[in-house]
């Protein structure tokens, strides 16, 4: 009977300090994260020498609580992902953007800085230069021209005030010589009358 008692008495300890240490625990099997359900079964779980003793329904409990969390976080890494294709679909389609608008600068800072000539894309000196060419050559062509006529303009001159005092000099002569005619014709009109 003192060994039935004893017996008693020692699984009476064992359950009371297992209820005991259970209520101690800071962890719980039913709350928290993962680790802290491992914390939990480490704690509470019995010893038998140099092994813990864990009941099989913890270990279920614990397992469905892992998968449960495993299946959380590959949903969580699924969405994710997806998020991650969506933004990077978005930069993809910014970058595009951000492209074409570069181009479009660039097509514009090339169309400010140049000018077409003839069908020909310049830059501003070098259209620069062809223009000012362009009108220094026709400035020299001008010069020469009005050069030019204003020689031509002396030349006539010179002619036509030439081509005046010869024709005055004709009728000059021509008038001399019709007053000579004249005067020969009365002479010789005078001496038909005389004979």
């Amino acid at each position: 009977m003192r060994k039935t008692s004893l017996l008693i008495t020692i699984t009476l300890l064992f359950f009371v300090s297992l209820a005991h240490a259970q209520s101690n625990s800071k962890y719980s099997l039913d709350e928290g994260d993962i680790n802290n359900q491992f914390e939990f079964i480490l704690d509470e779980s019995e010893n038998y020498k140099s092994y813990k003793v864990v009941p099989r329904t913890w270990l279920n409990k614990l397992k469905t609580h892992v998968n449960d969390s495993i299946a959380a976080l590959e949903a969580e890494l699924a969405s994710t992902r997806q998020q991650l294709n969506s933004k990077q679909s978005e930069i993809d389609g910014i970058q595009n953007q951000l492209n074409g608008a570069n181009e479009n600068v660039n097509n514009l800072k090339n169309q400010k800085n140049s000018m077409n000539l003839f069908g020909m894309q310049l830059d501003k000196g070098a259209y620069n230069a062809v223009m000012w060419s362009i009108i220094g050559l026709l400035g020299l062509a001008l010069l020469f021209y009005i050069f030019r006529f204003f020689r031509s303009n002396a030349i006539t001159k010179d002619v036509q005030s030439n081509f005046d005092g010869l024709s005055n000099e004709f009728e000059a002569y021509k008038k001399r010589a019709l007053e000579k005619e004249q005067k020969i014709m009365r002479r010789l009109q005078d001496e038909i009358n005389k004979h």
